[in-house]
C-alpha cells in the first residue's frame, strides 16, 4: 500500500503536465502572427524552406466556401493570412510572395463593400478588417463575374479594390499559366 501511494504525487505531476501541453489555451500561447497580425497564426515547429531562394512564390486561393472559423472569419481568408504569416516567419520577403485570392461561388459576398454586405445580409462583414489586412500586405483580390451576374451584385456594391474578370474558369487558367500555385 505504501508503494502505491508513493506514486500517486508523481502520477499526479505527470498528468498535470499532459494536461497543459495538450490546453488549447497553451497551443494558442505559441502562435505568431509576423505578417497578419489579425488572423492566420502560426507556430515555429519543423524545419523552414529557404528563404535566401530567390524565386517569388506565387500563390492562388480559390474561394467559393463561405463557412467560417471559430473566430466569425472566412476559413479561406485566415488560410491566406496563415500562408503570409508561414513565408514571413521563414524570412521571406513580402514582395516575393505574390498572392492572388479569386472570390467566386459562395464566397463571392467577400467581395461586397462592408455597407452594401451589410444591407444584403443583415449582418456587419466580419471578414472586412482582414481583407484590409491582406491587401495592404499586397494580396489581390479578383472575382468571378458570372457570380456577380448570378447574384445579382451591382458593381457600385463591390469593394472597388476587387478586380472583376469575365469567369473564375477563364481567370484561373490565365493564372495557372502564368505559373501561379493553386490552393484551395
Amino acid at each position: 500500500m505504501t508503494n502505491t501511494l508513493s506514486l500517486l504525487p508523481r502520477c499526479a505531476g505527470v498528468l498535470l503536465a499532459a494536461a497543459m501541453i495538450s490546453s488549447p489555451a497553451r497551443a494558442a500561447d505559441v502562435l505568431q502572427h509576423p505578417r497578419i497580425a489579425i488572423a492566420g497564426g502560426v507556430a515555429d515547429i519543423g524545419e523552414h524552406p529557404d528563404a535566401q531562394d530567390p524565386r517569388a512564390r506565387k500563390l492562388l486561393f480559390d474561394l467559393t466556401d463561405p463557412a467560417t472559423n471559430a473566430a466569425g472569419l472566412n476559413r479561406g481568408l485566415d488560410t491566406v493570412a496563415r500562408a503570409l504569416n508561414l513565408f514571413a516567419l521563414t524570412g521571406v520577403p513580402n514582395d516575393r510572395v505574390q498572392t492572388v485570392v479569386l472570390l467566386h461561388g459562395g464566397a463571392a459576398s467577400l467581395a461586397l463593400r462592408p455597407e452594401a454586405f451589410e444591407a444584403r445580409e443583415n449582418a456587419p462583414h466580419a471578414n472586412a478588417a482582414l481583407i484590409d489586412a491582406l491587401m495592404e500586405a499586397g494580396v489581390r483580390f479578383e472575382i468571378c463575374g458570372q457570380s456577380v451576374n448570378a447574384r445579382g451584385f451591382a458593381r457600385d456594391e463591390l469593394d472597388p479594390r476587387v478586380t472583376v474578370f469575365l469567369s473564375a474558369m477563364t481567370r484561373r487558367e490565365t493564372l495557372l499559366h502564368e505559373g501561379y500555385l493553386l490552393i484551395r
